[in-house]
């Protein structure tokens, strides 16, 4: 385990296996969601896991700040930069995926190949106005009734099913669902991505694709017009 001291924060990461670098990029979620993958990926690659500040073990100097795209996008290429000057594969999970779109837009060179895994980016939605609308409410109920009924909330949003009510957390929160309900949802959901039509592709009309950023907050596992779940950084700049 290594450390890594960033603008305003220290970020703990770990590096496995050997061959073609490969970052694994999580958010809220920290590196032990990709504990039972770094290591079948590590057999060809060189897989480098981290815990994004405020999560894990990375710990930030301000925890009443707002986590942007663009701030954990910054630590990203921070951290590549101080493992070499080659570009990278990517492979970013939720928030994760947010953050790689983020890197491959401020610093596309650093980017290989990017794999966006269903990526929370509401501005994408055909009924993003209703979606806001939904998260903000949920940041309210959370600053106003606690984590339980945000957290129920939430889950009812996305349409994931974690049991009774009463094992989803506890009424105090605890730093990380303040992170992410208080200082996280709002600016990862509406983070912006530049887009440019994807040749070929007639539904992608409006803005083209980042992997699989079509899917709504509802219907997580439903079909957009991307093709993958994730395109080269370099097809889709601009």
């Amino acid at each position: 385990m290594s450390t890594l001291d960033v603008p305003g924060a220290r970020l703990h990461y770990e590096i496995r296996g050997s061959g073609p670098l490969l970052v694994m990029i999580g958010a809220p979620m920290d590196s032990s969601g990709f504990a039972a993958l770094a290591p079948l990926m590590s057999g060809d690659h060189t897989v480098v896991t981290y815990d994004p500040r405020g999560t894990g073990r990375s710990a930030r100097e301000d925890p009443t700040s707002d986590v942007t795209a663009d701030l954990l996008a910054d630590d990203v290429h921070r951290l590549l930069t101080a493992l070499g000057d080659e570009p990278v594969d990517v492979l970013g999970s939720s928030g994760g995926a947010v953050t790689g779109l983020a890197l491959a837009t401020r610093h596309p060179d650093q980017v290989r190949t990017l794999v966006a895994h269903e990526p929370p980016v509401v501005d994408v939605l055909p009924d993003r106005k209703e979606v806001r609308a939904a998260i903000f409410d949920l940041v309210e109920l959370y600053h106003h009734k606690g984590p339980a009924a945000a957290t129920r909330e939430f889950m009812a949003l996305t349409g994931i099913d974690m049991g009774p009510a009463g094992d989803v957390t506890a009424d105090a929160p605890d730093d990380g669902e303040d992170l992410f309900f208080a200082h996280m949802l709002r600016t990862i959901t509406g983070y912006a991505v530049r887009y440019r039509r994807s040749e070929g592709d007639p539904d992608a009309g409006r803005r083209g694709c980042w992997g699989n950023v079509e899917r709504t907050a509802r219907q997580p596992y439903g079909r957009g017009p991307c093709r993958g779940a994730g395109q080269r950084a370099g097809g889709v700049r601009g």
